[in-house]
């Protein structure tokens, strides 16, 4: 069975690239762009990993992690953001997140975070 993939970002160009490439992968993906649809979405396909965008629009990517995990304790969330420093990795690893992705770098770097956290 095909692992599936919640990603919430806003950036739809960003979206439709990381997709292609998961799909490509063999993952079934599932993407929006706000904080209110992921946590609909969480609480309606239950993905093995979610792909959180640190800036959202609307209901924050912290509010958004706070009502994943309240929903599933166990989930597994890797915050994404083109807005890197090392407060911001620190501030999402305490948080709780399974592991930060700098949108800068290559798509592999990403497919090899999502393969760490579905063994965990």
């Amino acid at each position: 069975m095909r692992k599936s993939i919640l990603i919430i970002d806003d950036n739809e160009l960003f979206l439709a690239v990381i997709q292609m490439r998961l799909e490509q992968e063999g993952f079934h993906v599932v993407k929006c762009q706000t904080g209110e649809d992921g946590v609909r979405l969480f609480q309606q396909m239950n993905p093995d990993v979610v792909l959180l965008d640190i800036r959202l629009p609307s209901l924050s990517s912290g509010e958004v992690f706070k009502r994943i995990k309240t929903l599933n304790p166990d989930a597994k969330i890797i915050t994404i953001s083109a807005y890197t420093s090392n407060t911001t990795v620190e501030d999402q690893m305490i948080r709780g997140a399974d592991s930060f992705y700098d949108k800068a770098k290559k798509t592999e770097e990403l497919i090899a975070k999502i393969q760490i956290a579905l063994t965990m």
